[in-house]
């Protein structure tokens, strides 16, 4: 009866023993590295619905310049270059007499640091572009450039730069109607969300909960992802990594700047209060932005929408403008 109460805990430490010999495995490490890669371009093409005829064009901007001497850097000047003829070329086509501020405000507003990375982050390349060990995949410079690249592997492989502008008018497209304009079904649960405590008892409190719990999920979920392929890179001990993953599991982007946020929102200029109440204070506005998570959800019968509307928010991309409580 003793040795059967010890089975689960020999099966546990020889699994443990058997992951940290594989996660310690230099030669392991480099085909973990390569599959993983491997799996996201796949993934990459499906999304962007196109087949690269040579793979080292989409592999190349993949590629950081503090991961390799080759690098997207050359690949990122192609795509910025594409996206200032994608936006100018339609700003004359919606309207024909644009002023050259018009056309160089809209250009301002899509092909900044910024949105780029809003658009990387829909696509979510921080999976896949290459880093080295002392750099962040989700940083808005990397994404930025990575996602610039993209366009400009396209270009290279088909040999057509529509191509690309194809893809990147798509990706615009997409962005606006699935991230930052959602548009809420149920109007009801919209204004609750924009409902603080002071100014009602039927409140944002309980939709707050539920927004803090989805991104407390999230930033648990990207923090363990992120941390078990740095374990893979670096050799570091397994379950050291998943410990501090757990541990820290609150990513502080996510819930300390959640005020600074639901500000570039414009939050505090919808969520109704009291009288006494200052829209404006962090508490009220953080609350307001934890809600437009939780409603959303709810709202699409989707986390992943409200985890996406998050991030985009949260890389400060865009405000956006939603509909009037009256």
């Amino acid at each position: 009866m003793q040795l059967r109460s010890n089975i689960p805990l020999i099966f546990f430490v020889a699994v443990v023993i058997t992951a940290t010999v594989l996660f310690s495995s230099p030669t392991v490490s480099a085909q973990l590295r390569s599959f993983h890669f491997t799996n996201e371009l796949d993934r990459i093409e499906r999304i962007i619905d196109y087949k690269f005829q040579n793979i080292w064009y989409l592999r190349r901007a993949m590629t950081h310049s503090s991961y390799s001497d080759e690098n997207n850097k050359d690949l990122s000047i192609i795509g910025l270059g594409i996206i200032n003829a994608t936006v100018a070329r339609d700003t004359f086509t919606r309207r024909l007499n644009s002023s050259s501020k018009a056309v160089n405000d809209r250009l301002s507003m899509t092909n900044n640091e910024n949105v780029c990375a809003a658009y990387g982050t829909f696509l979510r390349l921080e999976s896949v572009v290459r880093v080295s060990a002392s750099f962040d995949s989700s940083n808005s410079s990397i994404l930025s450039g990575a996602f610039k690249a993209l366009l400009g592997a396209i270009a290279l492989d088909s040999g057509k730069i529509a191509d690309a502008e194809k893809l990147f008018l798509g990706i615009l497209d997409g962005a606006s109607k699935v991230i930052v304009y959602y548009q809420f079904k149920n109007r009801e649960l919209h204004l609750r969300a924009l409902t603080h405590s002071s100014y009602s008892k039927e409140n944002n409190k309980a939709l707050s909960i539920l927004g803090e719990s989805i991104i407390e999920t999230f930033a648990a979920m990207r923090s363990l992802t992120n941390d078990l392929y740095k374990s893979a890179r670096e050799s570091r001990d397994f379950n050291k990594i998943v410990k501090e993953a757990v541990v820290n599991k609150i990513s502080k982007e996510a819930v300390e700047d959640c005020a600074l946020s639901g500000k570039k929102l414009r939050l505090h200029e919808k969520v109704m209060v009291s009288s006494s109440t200052d829209a404006s204070n962090p508490s009220v506005v953080c609350g307001a932005f934890k809600s437009m998570v939780g409603a959303t959800a709810l709202d699409s019968g989707e986390p992943d929408k409200a985890v996406n509307w998050m991030l985009v928010s949260l890389r400060g991309a865009f405000a956006l403008d939603f509909p009037e409580s009256d």
